[in-house]
């Protein structure tokens, strides 16, 4: 089993894990206005537009944003689990703006060249095993205008978690551990 199929099956299969992680961002994060809000306003992209998400996990940035939504916005959702792609239809059909999902790698896109006007890629990079492989797509299927929209943790995103708990001890299923205070 390859390492993203082993991802999708551990992590992926459903919205259990990411709702999980979103909750204690949500509880924790100093950010007051809200991720996808914050995403959302930084979306330059003219009145009739074609979008596609990459990654898009259940589709958080569009329900929260919903009422923002230009009607001249096409928008493809994309991502490789099929559990976050059933979660964001479930959530999204309801909202009045139609969506298209399509299961599929970020590095192997299955649209024309120069067709999107943005594609974003938010917190999903960290996944791809060829990452120079994804960006190719993006570029490929970006209009000559067009703009990727992408955000990801930094190296030192969680540094401030370290300092306050006191070190994890050794991961017992293998090589993997918490960071001590003094990392």
């Amino acid at each position: 089993m390859s390492d993203t199929q082993s991802i999708l099956q551990s992590h992926y299969q459903d919205t259990s894990r990411l709702d999980a992680r979103r909750r204690l961002h949500a509880k924790y994060s100093t950010n007051t206005h809200g991720f996808f809000t914050w995403v959302f306003e930084r979306l330059h992209l003219a009145p009739t537009c074609q979008v596609l998400e990459v990654g898009c996990g259940s589709g958080d940035l569009w329900l929260e944003n919903r009422h923002r939504l230009p009607a001249g916005w096409t928008a493809i959702l994309a991502d490789l689990s099929v559990g976050m792609l059933t979660a964001a239809h479930r959530q999204l059909r309801p909202n009045g703006h139609t969506f298209r999902f399509v299961v599929q790698d970020a590095q192997a896109l299955p649209f024309a060249d120069g067709c999107f006007d943005a594609v974003i890629a938010n917190h999903m990079l960290y996944h791809v095993p060829n990452r120079p492989a994804a960006y190719a797509e993006f570029c490929r299927v970006l209009k000559p205008s067009g703009t990727l929209y992408a955000a990801t943790n930094s190296r030192s995103a969680m540094r401030g978690v370290g300092r306050t708990r006191p070190a994890f001890p050794p991961y017992p299923r293998g090589g993997t551990r918490g960071l001590s205070p003094d990392e």
